[in-house]
């Protein structure tokens, strides 16, 4: 068990559903890959697979209740099961979708939303003769598409000019990649695979920076690079199917920096982070409940929080950027959870602070400002760079 921490400002830090009034019901979901985690979401939208083939339904955050069975679509005209789905991190108008006959698509979706069904993609990728199973933006290059097949290969696109792959990750995979994590400045990345290893790749050299056994248990793993802490947390479990948590330093991935045995569930993993507060939370599909951890430098690793606590299981979940939190309120993070039964509840962590009058500049440092640092063309030339920040404290 991860220890308690005990002197932090986050030790009361804790999770609530929204009233009814805010939540998003009546979703048809439709089939996706057993990997994906199903719900996407940015600071305007979120998305997730339509009950009808081919189909994805993107609903305005500002949109709450009941979603109407009409509701407009995007909508491949072949019909092809859509396995994976990922808003580009720094447009919020534009989606990819990964499709059962190897294609990745890009779509434009409309200032305030879908007002009619889209089935003309922007951009189309010929990614592979094979499933696509994965397919995601670079965190800060615009414009640059990973994508993970069948046949085990992951490949980098520049989508200006997706007639050919510009990168190829090693052929060292033996299995189905279950994810794909990127490093602070987007130079690095890490996957996790069904072959039960951790590695890490620099894309641009086709390198492997280094491999290691992990999780050891028959489910899936996942990963995800905690950002400027330059640490790699993955989540899966043991031989005896128990649920842990391990932290790993990328430059020697040899060496467990900590592990944090957490229960003996078997829903799937689901891993997210608020980098600004190092602050680690941890959900599962078929888990209705998310706990959450302080991440720290020392010899502990994580520090047990506490955990939101639901009857409800999640088919899905999502985590908002910063700019859709109440700083006012105290509301450091906020998700979005989708039910089995159709219906998408947000979820807010606040930390309780008895005077809520003014700006609280210890919880809500300078954060990124989700704008692209380079173009596809600049990243696979060279360019790394770091994250811009910006204040979160409201305009006077």
């Amino acid at each position: 068990m991860a220890k308690v921490v005990r002197n932090s400002k986050f030790r009361h830090l804790f999770g609530t559903s929204f009233q009814l009034r805010d939540c998003y019901g009546d979703i048809r979901i439709g089939q996706c890959s057993f990997e994906s985690n199903v719900l996407k979401a940015n600071s305007d939208f979120f998305a997730l697979p339509w009950v009808t083939p081919g189909s994805v339904v993107v609903i305005p955050l500002e949109q709450k209740g009941a979603v109407n069975e009409e509701t407009p679509l995007i909508l491949d005209e072949d019909k092809e099961t859509i396995n994976e789905l990922n808003f580009a991190p720094t447009n919020n108008h534009v989606l990819v979708t990964a499709h059962q006959n190897g294609s990745a698509k890009l779509w434009n979706i409309p200032q305030g939303g879908l007002t009619g069904n889209i089935v003309e993609p922007a951009v189309v990728i010929n990614a592979s003769p094979k499933r696509l199973l994965y397919v995601d933006f670079h965190p800060l290059a615009s414009d640059l598409v990973i994508t993970a097949a069948a046949d085990y290969e992951v490949k980098l696109w520049d989508a200006t000019n997706p007639g050919a792959e510009k990168a190829t990750l090693p052929k060292v995979h033996k299995g189905i990649v279950t994810s794909v994590t990127w490093n602070h400045d987007g130079s690095l990345l890490a996957t996790s695979c069904k072959d039960k290893n951790l590695r890490v790749f620099d894309p641009r050299s086709a390198a492997v920076v280094g491999e290691v056994p992990d999780h050891q248990g028959a489910k899936s793993g996942r990963a995800l690079w905690l950002g400027k802490q330059d640490k790699i947390l993955t989540a899966g479990f043991t031989k005896t199917s128990e649920r842990e948590l391990v932290i790993y330093d990328p430059r020697a991935l040899k060496n467990k920096l900590a592990t944090v045995k957490v229960d003996n569930s078997t829903s799937t993993p689901l891993l997210f982070s608020d980098d600004d507060n190092d602050v680690v939370f941890l959900s599962g599909k078929g888990d209705g409940n998310i706990r959450y951890y302080e991440f720290a430098n020392d010899a502990i690793g994580l520090h047990t929080l506490s955990e939101f606590k639901s009857k409800e299981p999640a088919a899905g979940m999502a985590l908002l950027p910063k700019t859709s939190v109440n700083v006012m309120k105290c509301e450091v993070s906020r998700f979005l959870k989708l039910t089995p039964q159709g219906q998408v509840i947000p979820i807010r962590f606040e930390v309780p602070r008895q005077n809520q009058d003014w700006f609280q500049e210890d919880l809500f440092p300078d954060t990124w400002d989700l704008k692209a640092t380079s173009t596809a063309a600049e990243w696979f030339s060279g360019v790394s760079r770091k994250p811009n920040l910006r204040s979160q404290k409201p305009a006077q």
